[in-house]
């Protein structure tokens, strides 16, 4: 468990949620609890060839507001938002990106340096060697970080999608399933007991490949998902009505 700033979290309200990491084989390995602060944990994609993820996670209705000051002070210059009111979830991305590449052994100021934010791209190192994703829902925010190339100099791709409070969605997820997703797909959710469940399962999957590969999200809809993800190491965040994909 890692603290935002130089005081520690405090617990600002009593919520239950735990974010718990499965692999491939749907073994869990990684229990995190967010009510606590930022927490974080390295997921081994591959120990022959040294490769892991490193992933943090927290809630920012959790978060003191003298913490969120403190974040706001030290945020990466290019990150900065002219927008009201203040946005936390932001600034809480910014923090656990630059927790993580302490972690890894880079300084504040040279994160800040080479942090590149382009209108409509996604944000990345201009020169550190690491590739990031990050997401949020609601109140939740999720950073996932890997090395940019593996040690055969193979590109390491990256995305991470959460979405929270599932169970409140007013959708008709076979009727969205249609617009947006394969015959397929559409089949197993209007075939489902639980339609909204899966019609997000696939959704935050199709997110995160969309990250990864950095492509337009219509395109991400149109793939076949198990095909896709056979070849690329995939893990699933679940919790109290939120789920979660990182792909690799």
């Amino acid at each position: 468990m890692r603290s935002g700033g130089s005081k520690t979290h405090r617990k600002k309200q009593q919520k239950d949620r735990k974010i718990h990491i499965f692999d491939q084989n749907k073994r869990c390995i990684a229990s995190l609890d967010v009510t606590q602060g930022i927490a974080e944990a390295e997921l081994i994609v591959s120990s022959e060839k040294g490769l892991s993820v490193l992933f943090y996670v927290c809630d920012t209705e959790c978060i003191p507001k003298d913490t969120i000051a403190e974040w706001e002070k030290d945020e990466i210059p290019s990150r900065k938002r002219a927008s009201s009111p203040l946005d936390v979830p932001h600034l809480a991305a910014g923090e656990m990106l630059q927790l993580a590449m302490e972690h890894l052994g880079y300084g504040r100021e040279r994160v800040k340096k080479d942090y590149i934010a382009m209108k409509g791209e996604k944000p990345y190192f201009d020169t550190i060697p690491f590739e990031f994703s990050i997401s949020h829902s609601h109140s939740l925010v999720a950073l996932a970080l890997v090395a940019k190339e593996t040690e055969e100099g193979d590109e390491n791709r990256l995305g991470i999608d959460i979405e929270t409070d599932i169970s409140g969605r007013h959708i008709n997820a076979g009727r969205m399933a249609s617009r947006f997703f394969t015959e397929t797909e559409e089949r197993k959710i209007r075939e489902s007991e639980c339609p909204l469940l899966d019609f997000m399962k696939i959704w935050v999957i199709k997110e995160a490949w969309m990250k990864a590969e950095k492509i337009p999200l219509s395109e991400a809809f149109s793939m076949d998902v198990k095909e896709k993800l056979s070849k690329r190491e995939v893990f699933y965040i679940e919790g109290d009505d939120l789920l979660g994909v990182i792909v690799v």
